[in-house]
């Protein structure tokens, strides 16, 4: 057990240190992908004036900005992120916006510093993969939503796309892609599919689940802001050990590879990404303890 605590604790920290280096430019480079999908968590959550949500997972705020002016002034938005970086950005500008409404925590997404029964809403956009035991994180936000209170999460199918279905070959060949986290239970997590995160979140005790598959095409202006999204988001980590493990030159490498497979692509409004994910959206049963 201490073993496992440990591992965890390894995990979280390099996460957040991804993320703390990714901070200042995350979903701000290149077409806002998170933004899109943050507002589409909000729509599919039915936010009300006056209701209290938490946002995990935060980021730079693409569900808890919309999630804020739904709510209004009358309402409560918490969100919280593992890296202290970015819940440092989105604070700044959440002041710059005005927005009185709106508090950011550094937080573990798996052990919540709040009361029971605390939230009408819960949303996470494009985390729950990250977590080491994603079934019992999400039981932990079930026990701090209200009766009835509704659950609204994000999870990827294929980030990349058809335009881009040599990325991931790709990335094989230079630095095979690390393991999924192990997770306890009796068996893995499957988030890419429907019939997956229906599976995961009726494990958890959710109700009335609901999974839709969302599909919107991105357009990036040049191939050096593409690259620059790279850096931004989660594939920084991986761009990072290929550095480490394999020398600057990798990257170099890399990067002039798919360049070139990225400009046969080429548009005439620039560089597409048909980006799909899966929208699921539960509810806290009246009865759950």
């Amino acid at each position: 057990m201490n073993t496992e605590r440990a591992q965890q604790r390894s995990t979280h920290q390099t996460i957040a240190a991804i993320f703390n280096r990714a901070a200042s430019t995350y979903d701000h480079v290149g077409p806002a992908f998170f933004a899109y999908f943050g507002s589409r968590l909000v729509e599919l959550a039915h936010l009300a004036p006056g209701e209290h949500v938490l946002d995990i997972a935060t980021g730079r705020g693409a569900a808890l900005f919309p999630a804020c002016d739904a709510v209004g002034f009358s309402g409560r938005v918490i969100g919280i992120d593992l890296a202290p970086a970015m819940v440092a950005a989105t604070h700044a500008e959440a002041i710059a916006r005005g927005d009185t409404n709106i508090t950011l925590l550094p937080m573990d997404a798996a052990s919540l510093a709040f009361a029971d029964a605390t939230f009408d809403a819960v949303l996470c956009g494009f985390a729950v993969f990250f977590l080491p035991d994603a079934l019992a994180a999400l039981q932990e936000w079930q026990r701090v939503l209200k009766p009835d209170g509704r659950l609204v999460l994000s999870t990827w199918i294929d980030p990349f796309g058809p335009e881009l279905e040599w990325f991931a070959p790709l990335q094989r060949t230079v630095l095979p892609l690390p393991a999924a986290p192990a997770c306890s239970g009796t068996e893995p997590p499957i988030f890419d599919t429907p019939a997956g995160l229906t599976a995961l979140l009726a494990r958890a005790g959710f109700i009335e689940i609901a999974v839709q598959v969302e599909r919107a095409r991105f357009v990036y202006a040049d191939e050096e802001t593409w690259w620059a999204s790279l850096w931004s988001h989660g594939i920084r980590g991986w761009l990072e050990s290929v550095e480490r493990e394999r020398g600057a030159a990798a990257v170099q490498h890399f990067k002039e590879t798919a360049f070139a497979l990225l400009r046969e692509g080429r548009q005439p409004d620039g560089f597409p990404q048909t980006s799909s994910a899966l929208l699921g959206r539960a509810t806290r049963t009246a009865l759950a303890e």
